[in-house]
C-alpha cells in the first residue's frame, strides 16, 4: 500500500505529507486542500502509463477529462518558477520504495525530473534506481541514468520528456544483467501500484443506463455500476454481502438484487424493495441518486483486486446519517479485510462520532496555514490537544462546533497548558 503521498508548489500547498494508513479519512473545511490532494493522486496515477503529460493535466476535448482546472491552474501562487512536484511512498510486501517527479509548466507541459529509489534494509539507506536531469526548452528527450550494481560510473538512458520515464524503463532500460532488473522490476512493482488507483467520483445520473455485461471493472464515474453488480450478484457469497450492506440504508428495506437484460445483452440493476407486505421493483432508473452512489462504493469494495487504493471524496454524499455505521462497516470488512486501502473525505459529523479507536488513528486534518494559507496536513493524534478534546465530546461534535479547526491553529504550548487544566480540573 501507499504510505504516504507528498505535494510542493501544487495548487494550494507549499509543502505537505500526507500519511496514509489503510483507512485514511481526511476532515476539513471547505477550500482547505483535500480535492487538491485528491487531485495529486490522479495525476500520480497516470503516471503509469505512457500517456502525453499535457493530456493528463489539460484533457482532450470530447474524450478525455485532465485536472480541475487544468495545468494554468495547477501552479501555487506565489511559488517560485511554473512547476510542481510530486511523490509517493510504496510500502508493500517486497519493500520500500519512493517515486518523485517535478512537472514544468511553461513554456510547455512536460516532465522536467524523475526519481525512483529502493531502501535497502541490508545497507539501511536508499539505493537511487534511476534519475533524471533537468530538461532543456530545446530537446525532445532527456538525460537520464540507472542503477547497474557495479561500483563506478552509472549507465544512461535517454527518456522522452513528455511522457514519464517511469513508464518508458521497460522499452529503454536493458534486463540482461542484475542491476537493470531490480531497476525493471522496482519501476514494474510502482507503475502497477499506481494504476490500482482508483479515484471514484460515482455520478448517478449515468449509472441509470443499460450496460455492455463484460464492463466488469468498475471506472470513475461508477457508469457500468450494472455491470459490476451483475458480475458480483453471480457468486451467492457476494450477493449476500452487498444485500447485508444494503440492508435498512434506504427507508425501504432491499431484500434482493438481480439483473434486467436487454435483448443486445446489456444489464440493468434491479432491486427489490420492501413495501409493507408486499415487494416492489425498483430499477436503476428510479433507485435513489445516494442508494446508487453507495452502491458504487460497495461495488469498488468488493470487486477491485487486492492491492487497490481507493479514493473517493465525501465518501456518505447522499447517506442519511443514521445509515453511516453500514458503509463504516463496509469499509473495515469488505475493503480493508480484502487488502483495499481506503482513501476518503468526509465532512459528516455522523460518520466521525461513528468511529472506533482504531478508526481514529486514520483522521487526519487538512487545514490552511493562518499565516501563509497554504494547505497543511496534521494526523488527528498529534494535535497536541486532542486528548482532552475527545474528553469533552466525539470527533463529530468536535468538527460540528468548530473545535477541531481551532485547535489546529492554536499556538501549542498554550493549548497544552489549557488542555492540562481542563483535565486537573473534570477528570478524577
Amino acid at each position: 500500500m501507499f504510505s504516504s503521498f507528498r505535494f510542493i508548489d501544487f495548487k494550494s500547498f507549499e509543502g505537505a505529507t500526507l500519511k496514509t494508513p489503510n483507512f485514511t479519512l481526511i476532515i476539513g473545511a471547505n477550500a482547505s486542500g483535500k480535492s487538491n490532494a485528491v487531485d495529486g493522486m490522479r495525476i500520480l496515477r497516470r503516471m503509469a502509463d505512457p500517456v502525453d503529460i499535457g493530456t493528463v493535466l489539460d484533457g482532450v476535448r470530447g474524450q478525455e477529462p485532465g485536472i480541475r482546472g487544468g495545468s494554468q491552474a495547477i501552479p501555487r501562487i506565489g511559488a517560485q518558477g511554473k512547476r510542481f512536484h510530486l511523490s509517493c511512498h510504496l510500502d508493500d510486501d517486497e519493500g520500500l520504495l519512493a517515486y518523485r517527479v517535478v512537472i514544468d509548466l511553461e513554456p510547455r507541459v512536460i516532465v522536467s525530473k524523475e526519481w525512483l529509489d529502493e531502501w535497502d534494509t541490508r545497507k539501511r539507506d536508499w539505493i537511487p534506481l534511476f534519475d533524471t536531469g533537468d530538461a532543456t526548452p530545446d530537446r525532445g528527450d532527456i538525460q537520464g541514468t540507472f542503477y547497474s550494481g557495479n561500483p563506478g560510473r552509472r549507465p544512461s538512458v535517454q527518456f522522452l520528456r513528455n511522457f514519464s520515464a517511469l513508464s518508458q524503463v521497460p522499452g529503454r532500460i536493458p534486463g540482461d544483467t542484475t542491476g537493470p532488473k531490480r531497476v525493471r522490476a522496482a519501476a514494474a512493482r510502482m507503475a502497477n501500484a499506481l494504476r490500482k488507483i482508483l479515484v471514484l467520483d460515482p455520478v448517478p445520473q449515468l449509472m441509470r443506463n443499460y450496460q455492455p455485461r463484460h464492463r466488469t471493472e468498475i471506472i470513475a464515474t461508477g457508469e457500468n455500476l450494472s455491470a459490476v453488480v451483475a458480475n458480483l450478484i453471480q457468486t451467492p457469497d457476494m450477493k449476500e454481502k452487498l444485500l447485508t450492506y444494503l440492508q435498512d440504508v434506504p427507508e425501504q428495506q432491499i431484500t434482493d438484487l438481480s439483473i434486467l437484460e436487454a435483448p443486445t445483452g446489456e444489464v440493468m440493476l434491479q432491486v427489490m424493495e420492501q413495501c409493507g407486505s408486499s415487494q416492489v421493483a425498483v430499477d436503476a432508473r428510479s433507485i435513489s441518486d445516494g442508494t446508487l452512489r453507495y452502491l458504487a462504493v460497495l461495488a469498488a469494495l468488493l470487486s477491485e483486486k487486492p492491492g487497490t487504493t481507493l479514493v473517493v471524496e465525501e465518501i456518505d454524499n447522499g447517506l442519511h446519517p443514521s445509515r453511516v455505521g453500514r458503509l463504516l462497516a463496509a469499509l473495515r470488512e469488505a475493503g480493508i479485510q480484502r487488502g483495499i486501502q481506503v482513501i476518503a473525505t468526509t465532512h459528516n459529523p455522523a460518520l466521525l462520532n461513528a468511529l472506533t479507536k482504531d478508526d481514529l488513528k486514520g483522521v487526519t486534518v487538512c487545514y490552511r496555514d493562518a499565516e501563509t494559507g497554504t494547505s497543511r496536513f496534521v494526523p488527528w493524534l498529534e494535535i497536541p490537544s486532542y486528548p482532552a478534546l475527545m474528553a469533552r465530546a466525539r470527533l463529530g461534535d468536535l468538527v460540528a462546533r468548530g473545535d477541531v479547526l481551532a485547535a489546529v491553529h492554536a499556538d501549542p504550548d498554550k493549548e497544552t497548558k489549557d488542555a492540562l487544566d481542563w483535565i486537573k480540573e473534570n477528570l478524577p
